[in-house]
């Protein structure tokens, strides 16, 4: 059995459909609820899923943390009352998880209200990076997010296993697996152990590639990073994967990549071209060799506590804001993509190399990530890939 899925990104019937787990969370938070619930610059990423991933975020400022409690039902006349609620995100304004979806988010919520519930938006990890935000959303202190994938990795790791190299097989299998039950524990975990919930459609962020030197030259196939030195997010799994196929990996903060590249630390990297761009390494490599191993992914996600609060009309048009908020960002992210990687080449003179074998990587990381299946995470990688 080979370990190559084809990347491929989404058609637009997929980024538009909407995802039906959406009643059954609503549904789940319900009961879940009752029974009892526990509980700058540049710090983040591109939501790789580690607190100090991939980022493009900046510093920022924000306004004052969580939402001092408010009222969130309607008023005893049977209109409904006034209601704040804030978003931070670790990413820059002009990132697609803020720009895209966040933004998006607000502007619906306060036009389907006619104001009466206002959304405020903290971008540029004012509040830390994506574990921190995560953690501070679990506990209330601000009423939602919007980022990569780390609360699976936090509060559902078993679930994790899309947001890894060579897994899945491009942006419409994430779509199909996130639809399915497969995923339904990983959701209620994340409402239980996260006291969050996810209230989109999961939003395509980019294809991930591998970022060599001119010394290094294009890559061909595995063989020819045998001893490479790549900077890997600070994700277990990823190290593993990464190593198994060759790579000598060296965990480093997304922050601090720049000056890795730079000084020869590391002679290699890999990351989505938005993510790329707004930290501008395209000043640092030379080659982008499209390997298109993983599909970096995000979501917007409110406390648990705050959504079970409001009245049901604002909680549809929370769920009708997320829904259309993320396919926007998705649709976004895709305009954009190409664009980043044509500018690299036209303006900063980067090679863009098309011959890159992926099957020759991926069968080199089927070792690794098939002991990640059968050792820590759920499912088998057959039920995955037969989504």
């Amino acid at each position: 059995m080979t370990g190559d899925i084809s990347q491929s990104s989404s058609s637009p019937d997929s980024v538009n459909r909407k995802l039906s787990r959406r009643p059954y969370l609503k549904a789940l938070g319900t009961s879940i609820l009752a029974g009892g619930l526990a509980g700058c610059s540049g710090g983040g990423g591109d939501g790789d899923g580690g607190g100090s991933g991939d980022g493009d975020s900046s510093g920022g400022d924000g306004d004052s943390g969580g939402n001092d409690g408010g009222t969130t039902g309607s008023s005893g006349g049977g209109e409904l009352d006034e209601v704040s609620m804030e978003i931070a995100s670790t990413f820059a304004e002009n990132h697609v998880l803020v720009a895209g979806a966040a933004t998006r988010f607000k502007e619906i919520v306060e036009e389907e209200s006619d104001g009466n519930f206002t959304v405020s938006i903290s971008p540029g990890g004012a509040y830390g990076a994506e574990d921190e935000i995560s953690e501070l959303v679990a506990e209330g202190g601000v009423e939602a997010h919007s980022q990569g994938t780390f609360p699976f990795l936090q509060y559902a790791p078993k679930y994790f296993f899309f947001a890894n190299p060579f897994v899945m097989g491009g942006f419409d299998h994430i779509l199909r697996l996130h639809d399915s039950d497969l995923m339904s524990d990983g959701y209620d975990q994340i409402i239980e152990n996260g006291n969050q919930r996810p209230v989109g459609n999961m939003v395509y962020r980019g294809a991930r590639h591998l970022c060599t030197k001119e010394g290094t030259g294009a890559v061909a196939s595995a063989a020819d990073v045998e001893g490479l030195s790549l900077r890997v997010s600070e994700i277990p799994p990823w190290v593993q994967i990464f190593s198994e196929i060759g790579f000598d990996t060296s965990a480093i903060a997304w922050t601090e990549v720049y000056s890795a590249m730079q000084t020869g630390t590391v002679d290699s990297i890999e990351a989505p071209p938005g993510a790329l761009n707004s930290a501008r390494l395209f000043e640092v490599f030379d080659i982008l060799n499209i390997t298109s191993h993983q599909i970096t992914t995000g979501n917007i996600y409110l406390n648990e506590e705050f959504y079970q609060g409001l009245d049901e009309t604002y909680q549809d048009i929370v769920q009708k804001a997320g829904d259309e908020a993320t396919d926007h960002a998705s649709e976004m992210a895709q305009e954009q993509e190409q664009g980043h990687i044509d500018t690299f080449e036209s303006e900063h003179g980067i090679t863009i190399n098309q011959d890159a074998d992926r099957q020759s990587f991926a069968d080199a990381a089927e070792p690794a990530i098939q002991n990640l299946f059968d050792s820590e995470w759920a499912h088998t990688w057959e039920d995955i890939r037969n989504v």
